[in-house]
């Protein structure tokens, strides 16, 4: 009997466990890039980051960036692409400041890949 009550508890504290960090914490660093607009994300990440100093009253560089159609001027002529992914031959953006973390500047890139939708 006491074999027996042995081999249970070796099986009941013996069995596999499967689990690894990507199955348990899968979602804590996921970057959802699927559906990004300007309404969604982008105007609320220029707001953060770029239209104190790229505003109507006070456009730094000749660039505006509060409204879509201000920024589209951007988007078109490869500025904003540019300056935020910190490209060769674009002044760096933010000014003086970190580049935009790694999920922004991908929703950033998401948003221009799939045609800077507005809404």
């Amino acid at each position: 009997m006491r074999f027996f009550v042995l081999i249970l508890f070796l099986l009941a504290f013996s069995s596999c466990y499967y689990d690894s960090e990507e199955y348990l914490y899968a979602d804590i660093n996921v970057c959802d890039t699927l559906d990004v607009t300007y309404q969604n994300f982008v105007s609320g990440l220029l707001e953060t980051h770029c239209n104190s100093c790229h505003n109507p009253s006070s456009p730094s560089g000749n660039v505006i960036t509060s409204s879509y159609n201000d920024l589209l001027i951007i988007v078109n002529n490869g500025k904003l692409e540019g300056a935020v992914n910190h490209l060769p031959g674009f002044s760096p953006m933010p000014k003086g400041a970190n580049q935009l973390p790694d999920c922004d500047l991908a929703k950033i890139n998401a948003w221009l890949n799939a045609g800077n939708p507005q809404n």
